[in-house]
């Protein structure tokens, strides 16, 4: 399930839209450190940036290297891996391939037979996934 970074940060001048006047005019405000997330095929994944972007809303961390919205960008990246490898919707996941998703995590292993995962971290990615579904 492993590969490339299925998000990029948006850079220093990034403004994000806010809302448009009466007069038509866009309003917007600066959204540096945010993560923009794509399917593995470079496409835009309109369901995880909405995500998100509620997420920026509410204030979560974009420091550094994008702080707390970075992590969660990542977390969710597995699951848009698995649905993308799976030919599945994430809206239309059900329970038993969520529970393939979450087997595939903790089945993961190192070149040495070593598992990537502690079950902490597994956790946490099936939280983040199911808060991303319920969203």
């Amino acid at each position: 399930m492993r590969s490339r970074q299925l998000y990029s940060l948006t850079s220093a001048s990034f403004e994000a839209p806010a809302y448009l006047t009466p007069a038509g005019e866009l309003k917007t405000h600066p959204a540096e450190n945010v993560p923009l997330l794509q399917w593995p095929s470079g496409q835009w994944c309109v369901e995880a940036n909405r995500y998100i972007r509620e997420l920026y809303e509410r204030g979560l961390s974009r420091r550094d290297a994008g702080g707390s919205l970075a992590t969660i960008a990542s977390q969710i990246s597995h699951l848009l891996r698995f649905c993308w490898a799976s030919a599945v919707d994430p809206i239309s996941l059900n329970d038993n391939q969520f529970r393939a998703f979450v087997g595939a995590l903790v089945s993961e292993k190192t070149s040495t037979g070593r598992r990537v995962r502690t079950n902490n971290t597994v956790i946490d990615i099936g939280r983040r996934a199911l808060d991303f579904l319920h969203s």
